[in-house]
């Protein structure tokens, strides 16, 4: 039990800050409906489930075993997170009239975009998972990992939950200037990982 709240704070603590998946489920549960919501949830969920057990059980070794992997993960995904930055800063927001009806597989693809192409996450994820992994023994690795993976659901809920009762006070003119706040943060975040990428580069 003490190895399953561990887990389950240590997953709350990892998710809690500002970061891709948050921004993307807060703009989806502010614009769509509460089925799409809800699907997205799911979605976002059981990717963001992946790259947790992905980074607990392999990740931090692969990084390890290849040094170039870290290298393209750093400067693709920080052009990237650029790019989707700049998308986000020149979006206007419409709660009216917005466009809820996006293909469910475009749903899925922006979830692992925002989930996968991440590398700071990825990094992040898979020294924080890998050094607690190194650090307990198989048992209590499955209790850590059912707590981890409860704080990834009831967070994710409960994100999408409460941002979408506060929908109807939220116009279109806040939306805008939660895109480019948020936006902004993205294209900081984007250059911090590509200016990480050119000094690895360098040395």
């Amino acid at each position: 039990m003490y190895y399953y709240v561990q887990g389950f704070l240590l997953g709350l603590a990892s998710m809690a800050p500002i970061g891709m998946q948050n921004i993307f489920l807060i703009n989806t549960a502010l614009t769509q409906r509460i089925y799409r919501i809800a699907q997205t949830v799911l979605i976002v969920t059981a990717f963001d489930l992946s790259l947790s057990l992905s980074a607990f059980f392999g990740i931090g070794w692969l990084l390890d075993a290849v040094p170039w992997a870290k290298l393209i993960l750093l400067l693709g995904g920080g052009a990237l997170v650029v790019v989707m930055g700049v998308a986000l800063l020149r979006a206007r927001g419409q709660l009216e009239g917005a466009d809820v009806d996006i293909p469910l597989t475009k749903v899925i693809a922006m979830a692992g975009l925002v989930t996968w192409c991440n590398p700071q996450a990825i990094l992040d994820t898979s020294m924080m998972l890998g050094a607690v992994r190194a650090s307990i023994g198989p048992a209590e690795a499955d209790y850590f990992v059912g707590g981890f993976a409860t704080a990834t659901i009831v967070w994710f809920v409960g994100l999408a939950s409460i941002v979408r009762s506060v929908a109807s006070y939220i116009n279109s003119t806040v939306l805008t200037c939660v895109n480019r706040l948020c936006g902004t943060f993205i294209v900081v975040y984007g250059a911090y990982l590509l200016w990480k990428g050119i000094e690895l580069l360098s040395i």
